[in-house]
């Protein structure tokens, strides 16, 4: 079980999901928690709705986009969620889907840091802020937000190799949580559960292989200068 697991703040549903990734990395390194799904799923049912900060639509051409949705999504919780579309149109589609309750309508092609730029704007405008995503399994707590981790109460030496991975497999454990729920989740969220932890006791078995490697470092520093003397 997650104990203190912060629910994701941004769900972007993309025509193109892989294309998504340099957007969701800057989220995160915010410390937001980000879901990225395909926008072939259900946009007002799906289940992390109910917890997101900002829904972000990317699609080819905004054109086809139903009004239906952008209002079901804006209309839900106007005071508390944001809701930002992607994709290429003319002036009169992007006003259309900002009487419809879109927040942000924004071209495609626009570099990774400019679109994550205005994200971040339009959060900031609203008053909403990122919650630090802290996730405790079992001996293991994970501070993504500040890239720290600890197991067993102690505090791990973490390579940035070892960080990124740690990162990934914690992201994993949430969304599988989030995107998964019911039995056929459950499968899912052990074995990642389970791969986390597994790790974590690797980083651990690191970490003071390190210490020790200092801690001879240290005597035979001492020792030498004692030989000086």
């Amino acid at each position: 079980m997650v104990d203190g697991w912060v629910a994701p703040e941004v769900l972007v549903l993309a025509d193109h999901p892989e294309g998504m990734t340099a957007l969701r990395s800057g989220l995160e390194e915010q410390g937001y928690s980000v879901v990225v799904g395909s926008r072939e799923e259900a946009v007002p049912a799906h289940p992390a709705l109910e917890s997101v900060t900002v829904v972000l639509i990317e699609v080819e051409d905004i054109t086809g986009l139903q009004l239906e949705a952008i209002r079901a999504l804006a209309g839900a919780a106007p005071s508390e969620r944001r809701v930002v579309v992607v994709g290429e149109g003319n002036v009169a589609d992007r006003v259309r889907l900002l009487n419809a309750g879109a927040d942000l309508c924004l071209p495609r092609g626009l570099s990774g840091d400019e679109q994550l730029a205005r994200v971040l704007a339009v959060i900031r405008q609203a008053g909403l802020h990122g919650r630090r995503l802290t996730l405790r399994e079992g001996n293991l707590t994970v501070d993504l937000a500040r890239r720290a981790a600890a197991y067993r109460g102690r505090r791990l030496s973490l390579s940035p190799a070892e960080y990124r991975s740690l990162r990934e497999l914690a992201l994993r454990v949430v969304e599988n949580r989030s995107r998964f729920p019911g039995p056929d989740g459950d499968d899912r969220l052990t074995m990642a559960i389970r791969r986390l932890c597994d790790f974590a006791e690797r980083l651990e078995e690191n970490t003071q292989s390190r210490m020790l490697d200092r801690a001879h470092l240290h005597v035979e520093a001492a020792e030498s200068r004692r030989a000086k003397a």
